[in-house]
């Protein structure tokens, strides 16, 4: 496995990630290392896509296998979506209720138990580009196209800890400080069971 450093993994509000149609609540809740530092992705009353994204746009390898996680929670809305602008845009959809998931042609998606309401969300793809972009983006249902409606200005679910690395094997956020602004000391997953396909 190659790491492959996210910028601000433990601080989404810091330079690094983007928000569009969103806004993020800091210390909303607890995250899954026990500490009030998680972050609520709230939609704003706009008829949009409402998400949090890395920046500046990455630079990736063409059809080179990479790996994302993060870690998500049901608040008042109980879908959150994943995909990527290198990736062909695709998006997966996870049920943060019942722990399934809606997977139209990522490899290998998991959803693993982390506890307390808590969901390691991860996937690998293929590279489609040599640029892209990694999306989180709060939905109504599992349905195509639900990641984008008319928000209510309130509603969200909770995000923690998102981490893109070079490999087959996602890495999800260790907990471990930001150095230059990027996160270290990552840990493999090991033992990974997928959830329901939907």
């Amino acid at each position: 496995l190659h790491s492959f450093p996210t910028r601000r993994s433990s601080d989404l509000t810091l330079q690094g990630w983007v928000l569009s149609g969103a806004s993020l609540v800091s210390a909303a809740t607890t995250s899954p290392d026990g500490t009030a530092d998680a972050f609520l992705l709230r939609e704003d009353g706009t008829n949009a896509i409402h998400e949090v994204r890395n920046y500046p746009t990455l630079t990736v390898t063409l059809a080179t296998t990479y790996a994302a996680s993060f870690y998500a929670k049901a608040a008042t809305r109980t879908w959150v979506t994943f995909s990527s602008s290198a990736g062909g845009g695709a998006v997966v959809y996870f049920d943060l209720v019942n722990g399934k998931f809606v997977n139209p042609g990522y490899l290998n998606v998991h959803m693993t138990n982390a506890g307390n309401g808590w969901w390691l969300c991860s996937l690998e793809w293929s590279m489609s580009g040599t640029t892209g972009n990694n999306f989180i983006q709060t939905a109504t249902s599992g349905s195509v196209g639900a990641n984008s409606y008319a928000g209510d200005g309130a509603s969200g679910v909770y995000i923690y800890g998102p981490v893109f690395n070079l490999g087959t094997q996602p890495t999800p956020y260790s907990g471990m400080p930001n150095v230059g602004g990027y996160q270290i000391g990552y840990a493999p997953v090991t033992g990974l069971a997928s959830s329901a396909h939907t």
